[in-house]
């Protein structure tokens, strides 16, 4: 009886060899939207998809340079709205539903100005800036000075309660949050209001203005004179 081998493979059959499985593991790591390869999308959507929208989405997944909570971005860019040491930290933070880092944005400056952070962090990801789908509602406000009874007034302006609290520091104001304040000097609308001193305004107008500015946001600002809380002339900044 003759010398019987194994089976040959049928026809067709492929194998594959490998180096080592350290190697197969570092190719599965290495794969997919994880690594350095292609061109990232920096893009404007909604909350939900990506329909015309404030937030700003970017996959930065596989970078050097993350962006955590131990490593934030808008914070250090002077481009936070929130205080990124808040227990609710708000910064670029990563949406698990869009694989994609999301940060609410109010104008399309401030969305410029946080795709150009992105881009001057991350040096290792090539980028690809399109804001065009970008919708921007809240990006106007009010401030009123009513010097006749020391008081700030800021209406439509609660994206940036904690700026204006680091500006008009607890210690020298009262105030009255949460939109309850419907004031007929802070033209009829829902304000939050600082009581403090004319001077300690005075002293940090330009501050207000400047944050205005910084964030691309059109802020009115008017002064009035009254004692009571009834209709008053306004009128503007550094006039009688």
């Amino acid at each position: 009886m003759g010398d019987h081998g194994g089976s040959p493979p049928s026809s067709g059959t492929k194998r594959f060899f490998y180096d080592s499985m350290t190697s197969v593991k570092s190719s599965k790591r290495n794969a997919g939207p994880g690594n350095k390869q292609g061109t990232r999308k920096i893009t404007m959507g909604n909350w939900h998809g990506d329909n015309g929208g404030c937030y700003l989405r970017v996959d930065i997944n596989g970078t050097s340079f993350p962006v955590n909570q131990a490593n934030p971005l808008l914070g250090p860019n002077d481009l936070d709205l929130c205080a990124t040491g808040d227990v609710r930290y708000f910064d670029a933070g990563w949406s698990r539903m869009h694989k994609v880092h999301v940060v609410r944005t109010i104008s399309e400056k401030h969305a410029r100005d946080i795709a150009d952070a992105f881009v001057a962090r991350c040096t290792d990801l090539t980028f690809d800036i399109d804001l065009g789908n970008g919708k921007w509602y809240d990006a106007s406000g009010m401030l009123v000075w009513n010097m006749g009874i020391e008081a700030i007034a800021f209406v439509g302006m609660g994206a940036f309660a904690q700026r204006l609290d680091r500006i008009l520091p607890t210690e020298v104001h009262n105030k009255l949050t949460d939109k309850v304040a419907d004031l007929d000097w802070a033209d009829r609308q829902p304000a939050t209001v600082y009581w403090c001193s004319n001077d300690t305004i005075e002293a940090r107008i330009e501050q207000l203005c400047h944050l205005a500015d910084k964030f691309g946001f059109e802020m009115a600002m008017v002064k009035v004179r009254n004692d009571e809380n009834g209709d008053s002339p306004a009128h503007e900044p550094g006039t009688s």
